[in-house]
């Protein structure tokens, strides 16, 4: 499955992205880079959309939520804002398909509360790229870097790189604190 979407988003990539300037193709002036991330994106939330979360999922994410609130990593405006949900991804920890909605991936409800509030952290800042940076060049502006950087989704990527730079200042504010017992 993840070798499949990482090939179908390559070749829309390609697509939605020239490379030199030259005349469209009828394709490329019917597919843009929103509707690149969208084909996937939409793939995301009709997989989510129906997903019975893990057992114990709710309680760790409200955990999670009042950790970051609590050690000031995130406002509790920030933490009402999306729509947050745990799901299998088919790739990644997690994603912000549209501006509102956060899937996490079910797998990590496994995790400390500290270690999910990193993760959190990170896609909290991609929703604050969308509210920044409006939706179609949020969308546009991550497929350009992706295709930028050989499909990457990591540092490479200049989105990608603010919410690794969030995940890892949360991470380090968190581990500076005394964590109470649970």
């Amino acid at each position: 499955m993840r070798r499949a979407l990482a090939c179908l988003l390559s070749l829309l990539l390609t697509l939605a992205v020239p490379r030199v300037p030259r005349a469209e193709t009828a394709l490329e002036q019917r597919f843009d880079c929103e509707q690149a991330f969208d084909l996937i994106a939409t793939l995301v939330i009709a997989r989510c959309a129906a997903w019975q979360a893990p057992p114990g999922a709710a309680d760790k994410l409200a955990a999670t939520r009042a950790r970051l609130l609590t050690s000031g990593q995130a406002s509790g405006a920030e933490l009402e804002a999306p729509r947050i949900a745990f799901c299998p991804l088919a790739a990644g920890t997690g994603m912000v398909p549209a501006p509102r909605t956060l899937y996490l991936d079910d797998g990590l409800v496994e995790l400390s509360v500290d270690g999910l509030a990193e993760i959190l952290a990170h896609e909290l800042e991609h929703v604050a790229q969308f509210e920044r940076l409006g939706s179609r060049n949020f969308k546009c502006d991550y497929v350009r870097a992706m295709v930028a950087c050989g499909g990457c989704q990591d540092r490479r990527n200049a989105l990608e790189a603010e919410a690794y730079a969030r995940q890892d200042a949360v991470r380090e504010a968190l581990a500076r604190e005394v964590t109470p017992a649970p």
